[in-house]
């Protein structure tokens, strides 16, 4: 796990970069980097830069809102990790006074900051409940009447499908707002004498690193997601719960929709005389990027989730002159780069003879 903060104190929330799919992947002209962390801060404490997040500690009041957002899992916040570790059912805001708690509720510091993976954690235990005290709407972190709306809207259509007899709800228990302690803050700046801040300014900054060559992103999220059906569902994951991809022309560009894939969902298998493309939809995102390529990707799939599929099959060849592999239109043994030589050579060779 990599701390993505800068600046003297350490962020609350920290980045596994390996997972990350702005610092994977180079933005292509026209295209735009993924910036969902950046847009659900609602501190502004993230910016989005070529092949790089950065968090300021400074302003970072660990909500948790961009690792709710975050579609791989690249983003960690503190504090989070209680709904898992302790095993508790009922979760409270952090701005509700110990005396009013449910008791034995998991605190964290926004109930909008809960992860999918966290709750499915607990889901597999038992009951989830998330106490609403009626005080989201007016918080300037939570921003919302019920921030954790989204994760479970999925969480309870993800236990019906799958036959799971525990669910997650948020219960109404409304408190007066005099009540409500502060909201999550920034930390306070450190004081620095003036000894301090020569030092600080005087500090040799470090050379950035050469950036990686392009990679597809880790997805630990999925992969949890992936897990949790299959416990929830005691066996393969049901039919419409996973994306689906299918070849949408006769002769779709595999490796093209491999290179394409930020997350490694399509994956080319290269075979002897034929290679494959591998379709996991466990770490699909359904971003959409292999339709360039030649695919069709549906939002559901029509058929049980058991493992990674088999979607095209590509003939290949060694070419009989370079023995480099190509994929013949027909019956050729010479890959076009052979055959375009040739046939450079072929003309040179007939200027030749007319010069002659």
């Amino acid at each position: 796990m990599e701390d993505a903060g800068q600046g003297e104190g350490r962020a609350r929330v920290q980045l596994h970069a390996p997972a990350c799919l702005t610092v994977q992947r180079p933005v292509l002209v026209g295209d735009q980097p993924c910036t969902r962390c950046a847009d659900a801060c609602p501190s502004r404490a993230i910016r989005i830069g070529p092949r790089r997040v950065e968090i300021a500690p400074a302003s970072c009041t660990g909500c948790g809102h961009c690792a709710a957002a975050c579609p791989t899992g690249a983003l960690t916040a503190q504090g989070f990790e209680l709904l898992q570790r302790t095993g508790a059912r009922a979760v409270e805001c952090s701005r509700v006074a110990p005396q009013d708690r449910a008791a034995g509720a998991a605190v964290v510091a926004c109930l909008g900051g809960l992860t999918r993976t966290a709750l499915r954690s607990a889901l597999l235990e038992g009951d989830v409940v998330l106490m609403d005290r009626g005080w989201c709407a007016d918080c300037p972190v939570a921003e919302s009447t019920a921030p954790w709306a989204a994760e479970l809207d999925e969480l309870q259509d993800e236990a019906a499908r799958t036959g799971h007899p525990h669910g997650a709800a948020a219960v109404a228990a409304p408190l007066d707002p005099a009540r409500a302690g502060p909201p999550p803050q920034a930390p306070a700046p450190e004081a620095r004498s003036r000894r301090g801040w020569v030092a600080h300014f005087a500090r040799a900054q470090p050379a950035a690193p050469a950036p990686a060559p392009p990679a597809a992103a880790e997805t630990p999220a999925l992969t949890a997601r992936r897990d949790a059906l299959r416990a929830m569902a005691g066996g393969d994951v049901p039919a419409g719960m996973m994306p689906q991809v299918t070849r949408d022309c006769a002769r779709p560009d595999a490796g093209f929709a491999a290179r394409l894939c930020p997350t490694g969902a399509l994956a080319l298998v290269r075979g002897d005389g034929v290679d494959r493309l591998v379709f996991d939809a466990a770490r699909c995102i359904a971003c959409g990027d292999c339709e360039a390529a030649g695919f069709a990707l549906r939002a559901e799939s029509t058929q049980p989730y058991a493992g990674p599929v088999t979607v095209a099959e590509i003939p290949v060849v060694r070419c009989a002159r370079c023995r480099m592999r190509f994929r013949p239109d027909t019956v050729e043994t010479t890959c076009a780069q052979c055959a375009k030589d040739d046939d450079i050579a072929a003309l040179a060779h007939g200027l030749m003879r007319r010069r002659g």
